[in-house]
């Protein structure tokens, strides 16, 4: 598992094949759930939910949150458009 971070902005989340065979889930960056940035991009964030075992990730599941005047709030199921790989 592989949490990205810094650029302030949502990036994807995929799997990565590994030179094992095996597979990798790389989340590039989160977003901000701190920095309340002044472009639209930068005020659009995710949680990242993740159930692990022995042998690595098993699912997870992205929480989208918009954040407005530096506070994170979760949202609608109504206006969520996040695509999981």
């Amino acid at each position: 598992l592989v949490i990205g971070s810094h650029p302030h902005v949502l990036q994807p989340v995929e799997w990565i094949k590994s030179t094992s065979g095996g597979r990798t889930l790389v989340a590039w960056s989160m977003g901000s759930t701190v920095f309340d940035g002044h472009k639209p991009d930068e005020k659009s964030s995710a949680l990242i939910q993740v159930k692990l075992a022995k042998q690595g990730v098993r699912e997870f599941h992205l929480i989208p949150i918009n954040l407005e005047h530096y506070v994170p709030t979760p949202v609608l199921a109504s206006r969520q458009n996040l695509t999981l790989k």
